[in-house]
């Protein structure tokens, strides 16, 4: 492969950081041998990092490794974190810390209470104002209907006493 038609990529791949030089995304994924794509994911991008150039580029389509997080060398195959040491069967390490004990829930269990307890009054509040809304509307409508009816009824009384007045010689004016 030609230098100048390769880029060099960067991938976080498990334990460690890992450099190829490859032509494209797709070929730097298939060195890995991946086929999620960790471009898309946010794990792997083009680096500029003179360092893991030179590696990449010393060894094209192959990839190079290092523990994560570590200032090594990057080599073809990096070398695996340490192993912790054996437990023994039945023995307690010496100088293990002691085990913290879990956190107490109780606060936060209380406070998550309230939270509740506050939306669910909040809310039968709301449902309660929604309801009286609901009703003033109605009566409302009511009111309306009953005051048209009322009122036409009361037009025609009025109506009916002006013309008797007028029929015994009186001068209706309206007011």
């Amino acid at each position: 492969m030609a230098s100048r038609r390769l880029k060099v990529f960067q991938a976080h791949v498990g334990f460690f950081e890992s450099v190829v030089a490859a032509p494209s995304r797709k070929a730097a994924l298939e060195a890995w041998g991946v086929h999620q794509d960790l471009f898309h994911q946010g794990l792997a991008a083009e680096t500029a990092d003179p360092e893991a150039r030179d590696a990449a580029l010393s060894r094209p389509g192959v990839p190079m490794l290092r523990a994560a997080g570590s200032k090594d060398r990057f080599a073809e195959r990096a070398a695996a974190p340490p192993a912790p040491p054996p437990r023994q069967a039945g023995r307690a390490r010496r100088g293990a810390p002691a085990r913290r004990p879990p956190p107490d829930r109780g606060e936060l269990d209380e406070a998550e209470r309230a939270l509740e307890a506050a939306e669910k009054h909040h809310r039968q509040q709301a449902e309660a104002l929604e309801r009286e809304r609901d009703d003033l509307g109605r009566r409302a409508r009511e009111l309306q209907a009953s005051s048209q009816v009322e009122q036409r009824r009361l037009k025609k009384e009025v109506e009916k006493a002006r013309r008797a007045f007028v029929r015994a010689g009186g001068k209706a004016e309206p007011k």
